[in-house]
């Protein structure tokens, strides 16, 4: 019974409390009681501020509440994720705040608001619940890059710079990433903390040999938000003489026409001298039609030149000035230099724009109005390349037709004329509607001309009662800490007006205005937070309960954002300042006066610019910089002063003059940060903000404020980004339009439209426009190229160069200054430095005007020579002088004396050239701004690599050049290894047999002429290191294994990338097992891993499969399993480093998805569907399928299930596919088994069975077993008996150990033998017959770092690293190896192995290069030591031949240009062993000393001819050409035409040059001719033009006395003074 009460009780109070608020809500309907303004978008970490206004109390007080909430997609859970409320006591308006969690997620997140009678949440008023936008975006993040374009090799360096929408820093973590054009991450950093200042900086090195060129993107994640940057990887060769064009991007049909200015240089930057063609070709880009050209014919250029196409005769080849626009104007220059007889071409491109301006409404096309209030619209004109009209032109006025209609549908049309401002080219005018005004029709026409017709449509506001609110603003340009002052009118009297300042999404003030009156002024201060762009919206409630609302958008200027605009600089500069001074630009900080000389000395201290100092800077902590050329007084350095606020962090940057002004940037921009920060309004209106380009980038802004698109009360607050909770009426047209279906109403609320017609350029709604209103008009410039800026600049030279140099960053001191000094690059160039501040006070700042700076010192030189040379040749060390100084300049050059090189002079009389002793003076005469050359021959007394010093002084300035060139023998080299295998595993010291070195005493046999060798080129050297498997990081590979390190294996293929990676890591994980690695030391390796990534990576084809070689046309299965084998190996093994070796998992899935599609006649058997270019790939069984025979490709398929069987896919889908094809290709290959004859073949199936653990591994071992040879206790497989090492006994009978010969099965040989050790070691076979296969290995090296190539060598180097972590006993191991010579008894040398250096490589050099070499050992282990002899050989009799020529060379040679300056190859190798054709075949040659095969020409001729023959790929490095081959037959179809040019000067060159073809994957199969050509012998420095003293080449200098000036006199003086006590010979000459 007392239950029954109590529970009657509750129920009664709850029907009672019920009533109650019934009786209050019927109440409170009387009377307007409250308004809550919230925003629409919430982000994580945001102070939420709620406009909370309590219009009148019905009770003592109330309480309004705001809570955020996140609801579950499933509407499963709800979650609170923030409050807050406010308690009115009395009427007024307050905020409420919330803070949003820094950890939010994606979800369905609605702002709930109530309002209660009670502080304790009692007695509910009212409650509104509405959904409320996400975005996760809390901070803007910029990247800036060292410069946007990069070759291979290059550093990109790069800043990320996080900063919240004030533009203050944050302290936080980032994760970076960068991803190669088809998405692949290879590199990758973790939770990286800004630095003090808040930034992060970071560099990424890329791969020097084959990065995939095209956009790479630099991406961010911050604050579980995502920021990319893009940057380009370009092939770019640098040209022995290149031509640059500097001109305007476009052209006005104005204009009296275009002009530019030619530069061609040669690489030393020395003028180029020849005849020019500058040809001007008319495009239309849309049907690509080319008019007639004009050509300009110049019959001596030197250097230099400028051009000009007038406007008349362009309009005479089209027809006419409106057929001029459009166009493009493409001027190609071609300039034949008439020493070298070599032609260069640089083209560059202009659009045409019409003289007519296009005009724009700045609101849009659609907008509207209040009856009885004035409104302004504005327009701009501009040109069609995006710049405004310039104050010089007179035509400024547009034509503005307006027609007013009102309800009565009566219309009345008149005409304004509007004059666009001389300053910012833009125009107002200003409407007054009457009370019956319903439409605005504007049309404006330029100087009334038809085709600029642009068109408004205004239309009226609607409202229920016709009462208005109108605000508007007399400040002209708001700016951060000032005021700025609002007007606010009603059309009917108002008590009170409520308003919020709105930014960012996010309130950032709200208050209330007392009025009393129609109208009243108010002036709000503006804060950082407000800036870019802000809104005031404000409101009030008629005593109808009708919400009357307006608001205002308006720009803010950023005092603290400073960047120039780029009509501040000059148009373009000459590439190459030598014959006028730099410009004087005003407005922009340049060195000097226009008066004083380019390179005049100053005092120290003083300045080129505005002089600084901390007490100028504004009060947003702006930054400022200025150079200081005169604190060096050599002009060798310049200073950079920076001035910021005190403490604060300062990037810097220099960009070459030429890039800047095509719009190459390595900083930020106004227009960038501006840009970044409207995004945080995107989804709600914001005021106008307009740039202006020219040349196609941002050269200023102009900005105004802007009403809002709203059409009744409701749209106003809604597209203020604004929630408006109130129980008044919020009112709004009515529309029977279905939001639903996706149905959205015009502003009458009759007619509809859909969301898919909204900005499509057709107006669905006829009357006002409704659905194409806030649309974004396009800009109609219309570019050449889609990527502009790449396409103007990627060519151009100093970017293929460093050209932010300056690029860097540090601290303000505490006064506010920072001075640094940098060195000046050595050519003639001007630059333009920006910089940029962080301040933990003010924030971000950037530099309001960059420093524009000639960078070129008064006195430099360039020196070009080979970068080898054969010893005893003539080397011409080109050296060009640049006097930069605007005097005449004797420029003494000084060539010290050296040891190992002596000068070399020419004998006018005798007509021969001599070798002259000490030190080489030349006394060179200059004339102001030019450059002078001159050729100093040199010849080398040693082979190795040699430092030649060069130096050049005069009156105003000093500059020292060293240069390294490698000197080798003459001859062709030829190599030998020795091998043995020293085991202490059982017994403690051994004897072991002597090594023969494989070169007789005596160079001459007696009675012969010819020599046994070249004297003095052979060497011996003696390599040792710890355990079986023999490569280690010796001092000399510099912590990077490479195939040309190793096993002198050319580049540009993938199996060479792959090996580079694969090598690197086997011999890591070695040193990391027996941790006697360095951090510092792996650190350094991981990262050359991940730059070889790239190369693999670029091989990588849209399908996820990978291609053999760049060009070749089709995937390659067996290459693309090779990639998932490895990579999938390293990337389970590597998990210690997992964090730093990345290897990106969804291309390895790509890949092992495509390898599963591969099949052919049925699941499991693989096919190639490229070439089968290795040879021991091709199937030697054929299965018989529906009566017809097919290849087994067991060997293919086996390596399938070699990658597939390591790869761990992360997609399910993928795991099935890729178990699916596995258990396929098991069961076909134990199938197969039984019938297969190879080695090879019997070998790599019973690897891929035991490692699958197929139940058939066993039948495959054991048919493995029976194809297994031995020799000499070792075991191995092949096809043919290979023979062990020949030993041989001397007169003391101990045994000598000759070096090992070359077979052509060796590489098909160890890789038999290798994946049988693979297969032993997995089925747990006897340790004894392990070792007799591991020895046999051991034998068979053909180089120091591995066997014969790179496939052979990783699958050796991969077996034999398993084999020894197998053994539990290397922590004991500890040897001494001592080392004697038999031709030098006082000669020896000691080893001393441990587990400190157990795996670093020992390198000793024998005395002799005859004899033998004695090893004795003791101690315990295992170690590998090898004798590595190369000597030089002029006869072909004196080679190793293959062991049957299997390839043969069809070649001719012949030579053209001045004195063989160039020389002609044609090359056709061809197969004739058995077969139809070879495996990839590579042909290898020598050009002559000084001759240079341009990469660029060998890959364009690679691309043309790949399409029709083999030919796959070819590099040139240094004098030696590669040239692959998928494979060679019997024609001569794969010819390879290429040419070399002198480019260093070379004289007495050696005859000998080799050129061999051989089988890339057996080396052993090759065919070798010496090129014997007399003629480079017989060149001597002058027919060669390669000396100053030569007197009828074009750089002679003559030997006379030119006339004494003081300054000559006084070099002399000093000279002599200086150099009294050396033998010295001074030569004067002039031109």
């Amino acid at each position: 019974m007392i239950l029954w009460s109590v529970s009657f009780l509750k129920v009664l109070l709850y029907l009672t409390l019920w009533m109650v608020e019934v009786v209050i809500a019927a109440y409170i309907q009387n009377d307007a009681t409250y308004s809550v303004l919230a925003p629409t978008q919430v982000r994580p970490n945001q102070k939420i501020r709620i406009a909370a206004t309590a219009i009148q109390l019905k009770f003592e007080s109330m309480t309004i509440t705001a809570r955020l909430k996140k609801t579950n997609k499933d509407g499963s859970e709800t979650v609170s994720i923030c409050e807050g409320k406010h308690t009115f006591s009395r009427p007024g308006a307050a905020e409420i705040t919330m803070q949003t969690p820094s950890q939010m997620s994606e979800g369905n997140y609605s702002l709930v608001v109530a309002g209660y009678s009670d502080a304790d949440l009692f007695g509910q008023i009212f409650i509104n619940e509405t959904e409320i936008f996400y975005d996760n975006k809390q901070v803007s993040v910029f990247i800036i890059t060292s410069k946007p374009f990069y070759n291979r090799g290059e550093l990109v360096e790069f800043k990320v710079i996080p900063i919240t929408k004030d533009m203050m820093p944050i302290t936080d973590v980032m994760d970076i990433r960068i991803r190669d054009p088809v998405g692949n991450i290879l590199r990758e950093w973790w939770a990286l903390h800004t630095n003090a200042g808040g930034v992060v900086s970071l560099s990424y090195r890329l791969n020097k040999l084959f990065p995939r060129y095209g956009k790479w993107t630099i991406e961010v994640t911050c604050l579980n938000h995502v920021y990319t940057k893009d940057f380009t990887i370009d092939e770019f060769y640098l040209p022995f003489q290149y031509v640059n064009i500097s001109m305007p991007t476009s052209m006005i049909s104005s204009d009296a026409g275009i002009s530019g200015r030619v530069d061609c240089v040669y690489t030393t930057f020395k003028s180029v001298r020849g005849n020019a063609t500058i040809q001007l070709d008319i495009i239309s880009p849309s049907t690509n039609q080319e008019y007639l050209s004009i050509v300009r014919t110049l019959d001596y250029f030197f250097g230099y030149t400028d051009f000009k196409f007038s406007r008349q005769e362009m309009e005479d080849i089209v027809g006419g000035e409106n057929n001029l626009v459009g166009k493009e104007l493409r001027v190609t220059v071609s300039v034949k230099e008439w020493v070298l007889n070599s032609t260069s071409q640089a083209s560059q491109s202009a659009m045409v724009y019409s003289k007519v301006a296009e005009i724009r409404f700045l609101e849009g096309s659609v907008i509207t109005f209040k009856p009885g209030l004035p409104f302004n619209v504005h327009l701009i004109a501009y040109y069609g390349d995006g710049t405004p009209l310039p104050p010089q032109n007179p035509n400024r006025t547009v034509y503005i037709e307006i027609t007013e209609a009102d309800d009565n549908a009566e219309e009345k049309t008149w005409t304004l004329r509007v004059e666009m401002s001389l300053l910012e080219s833009r125009g107002e005018i200003t409407l007054h509607p009457n009370k019956t005004t319903k439409r605005y029709f504007l049309t404006a026409k330029y100087e009334n001309i038809y085709i600029t017709k642009q068109e408004l449509i205004a239309t009226r506001y609607w409202s229920a009662t016709q009462a208005y609110l109108h605000v508007t603003t007399s400040t002209k340009k708001p700016r951060v800490r000032e005021y700025m002052s609002f007007s606010f009118y009603a059309n009917t009297f108002v008590e009170v007006i409520y308003y919020a300042i709105v930014s960012g999404g996010s309130i950032v003030h709200s208050d209330s205005l007392q009025m009393y009156k129609r109208s009243k002024q108010l002036s709000i201060a503006l804060s950082q937070d407000m800036a870019p762009s802000a809104r005031i919206v404000a409101y009030y409630i008629t005593p109808e309960k009708q919400v009357i609302s307006d608001s205002l958008n308006f720009h803010i200027d950023l005092n603290s954002v400073h960047q120039p605009e780029a009509s501040q600089l000059p148009e373009h500069l000459p590439f190459v300042n030598t014959k006028a001074l730099l410009p004087i630009m005003p407005g922009l900080k340049s060195p000097g006066h226009s008066t004083r000389g380019l390179h005049e000395t100053h005092a120290a201290g003083d300045e080129y610019g505005t002089k600084v100092t901390s007490g100028e800077l504004g009060h947003l902590g702006e930054v400022d910089a200025s150079i200081n050329k005169g604190k060096d007084l050599s002009l060798n350095t310049v200073e950079l002063k920076l001035a910021a606020d005190p403490l604060s962090y300062v990037a810097f940057g220099a960009m070459e003059y030429q890039l800047y002004n095509y719009g190459t940037r390595n900083s930020l921009s106004e227009e960038e940060v501006i840009t970044e920060l409207y995004t945080y309004d995107g989804h709600a209106n914001s005021s106008v903000y307009y740039t202006w380009e020219k040349n196609g980038q941002y050269a200023g802004s102009i900005s105004q404020s802007m009403r809002s698109f709203g059409h009744d009360a409701n749209s106003t607050f809604f597209y203020s980004g604004l929630y408006i909770f109130t129980d008044a009426n919020v009112s709004a047209v009515y529309t029977h339009c279905n939001r639903t279906k996706g149905e959205f109403p015009c502003m009458d609320g009759m007619t509809c439209y859909n969301q898919q017609d909204i900005c499509n350029g057709r107006a669905e709604c006829a009357a006002d426009h409704r659905d194409e209103m806030g649309c974004e008009f396009n800009k109609t410039r219309s570019l050449i190229f889609h990527d502009d800026v790449y396409w103007r600049t990627r060519k151009i030279r100093s970017n293929s160069a460093n050209p932010g140099f300056m690029w860097g960053e540090q601290y303000v001191k505490p006064d506010g200054m920072l001075q640094l000094q940098f060195p000046v690059w050595n050519y003639p160039s001007s630059w333009v430095v920006t910089a940029i501040a962080m301040s933990r006070k003010y924030g971000l700042a950037i530099l309001k005007e960059p420093v524009l700076f000639d960078g070129t010192r008064p006195l430099f030189i360039r020196v070009e020579a080979p970068g080898s040379i054969k010893l005893y040749e003539h080397l011409s060390l080109s050296i060009v002088v640049f006097n930069r100084w605007h005097e005449a300049q004797d420029v003494l050059i000084v060539m010290k004396k050296s040891l190992d090189y002596d000068p070399v002079y020419w004998d006018k009389q005798d007509h021969a050239a001599y070798v002259g002793r000490g030190e080489n003076q030349i006394l060179v005469s200059t004339l102001p701004n030019t450059e002078r050359q001159i050729y100093v021959p040199i010849t080398f007394n040693k082979a190795g690599t040699i430092e030649v010093t060069i130096e050049a002084m005069s009156s105003v300035g000093y500059y020292k050049h060293t240069r390294k060139i490698k000197v080798t023998w003459q001859g062709v080299p030829e190599l030998y290894i020795t091998n043995y295998q020293v085991d202490l595993r059982v017994a403690n010291s051994e004897h072991a047999p002597d090594l023969l070195i494989p070169v007789k005493e005596d160079i001459i046999d007696p009675e012969l002429r010819e020599m046994n060798y070249v004297a003095g080129s052979p060497a011996s050297t003696l390599h040792v290191v710890g355990d079986i498997i023999g490569v280690g990081f010796a001092p000399e590979y510099k912590n990077y294994l490479t195939g040309r390190k190793l096993i002198d294996s050319p580049d540009y293929s993938l199996d060479n990338a792959l090996f580079n990676f694969a090598m690197n890591w086997y011999s890591l994980r070695v040193l990391h097992t027996l941790s006697t690695i360095s951090a510092s030391q792996a650190d350094e390796i991981i990262e050359s891993m991940n730059n070889a990534m790239q190369e693999i990576f670029s091989y990588q084809m849209p399908d996820g499969s990978f291609r053999a070689f760049r060009w070749s046309q089709k995937p390659c299965t067996w290459v693309t399993a090779h990639f998932v084998e490895i990579m999938s190996e390293v990337k389970f093994q590597a998990q210690d480093f997992q964090r730093n070796i990345q290897i990106p998992q969804n291309a390895l899935d790509r890949a092992s998805l495509w390898l599963t599609k591969q099949h052919g006649l049925q699941r499991g058997i693989a096919i190639e569907f490229g070439t089968i270019n290795n040879k021991w790939l091709e199937s030697k069984l054929y299965v018989e399928v529906d009566g017809m025979k097919h290849p087994s490709n067991v060997s293919l398929t086996a390596l399938v299930v070699l990658g597939l069987t390591k790869s761990v896919p992360k997609d399910q889908e993928t795991q099935e596919e890729v178990q699916e094809t596995v258990t396929a290709a098991k069961d076909y290959l134990s199938e197969q088994a039984q019938f297969i004859d190879d080695p090879f073949e019997m070998s790599v199936v019973a690897y891929a069975l035991s490692l699958a653990n197929h139940p058939g591994k066993g039948v495959a071992l054991k048919r493995l077993k029976e194809m297994r040879r031995s020799v000499k206790n070792m075991h191995y497989w092949s096809t043919m008996e290979i023979p062990p090492i020949e030993m041989t006994a001397g007169l003391d009978t101990q045994l000598r150990i000759k070096t090992k010969q070359i077979l052509n099965v060796t590489g098909y040989s160890v890789s038999a033998t290798s994946y049988a050790l693979h297969t032993l070691i997995l089925n747990n076979e006897p340790k004894s017959d392990i070792e007799k296969v591991q020895k046999f290995l051991q034998e068979q090296r053909m180089y120091i770092g591995g066997w014969t190539s790179s496939w052979d060598t990783l699958i050796a180097t991969q077996a034999l690293s398993i084999l020894a972590e197998l053994n539990q006993d290397r922590n004991a191991y500890d040897m001494t190896l001592t080392f004697r010579s038999d031709q030098d008894p006082s000669w020896y040398q000691s080893v001393h192995l441990d587990k400190d250096n157990w795996f670093i490589p020992q390198k000793i050099s024998l005395p002799t290069h005859w004899g033998t070499v004695q090893t004795f050992a003791k101690g315990h282990g295992v170690a590998l030591v090898q004798m590595k002899t190369t000597v030089n050989y002029e006869h072909q009799r004196l080679f190793r031949k293959s062991a049957g020529e299997l390839f043969d060379i069809h070649m001719k040679l012949w030579t053209s240009g001045f004195n063989h300056s160039i020389i002609h190859y044609k090359i056709c190798p061809v197969w004739k062993g058995p077969g139809e054709r070879s495996g990839v075949a590579m042909v290898d040659f020598t050009v002559p000393s000084g001759y240079v095969l341009p990469n660029g020409a060998l890959q364009a001729h690679v691309r043309k001819t790949s399409p029709m023959n083999t030919i796959r790929n070819g590099e040139s490095r240094g004098s030696q050409t590669t040239i692959y081959f998928d494979y060679l037959d019997r024609t001569e179809n794969n010819c390879v035409t290429i040419n070399a040019g002198r480019r260093r000067t070379a004289a007495n060159i050696t005859q000998n040059h080799r050129i061999r073809v051989f089988d890339f994957f057996e080396p052993g199969i090759y065919t070798q001719r010496i090129i014997d050509r007399v003629e480079f012998n017989k060149l001597t420095v002058c027919l060669a033009c390669g000396s100053y003293q030569c007197n009828w080449c074009p750089d002679y200098a003559s030997g006379h006395m030119i006339k004494s000036n003081l300054s000559l006199i006084s070099v002399i003086i000093v000279v002599f003074l200086f150099y009294r006590s050396h033998h010295t010979q001074l030569f004067i000459i002039r031109s």
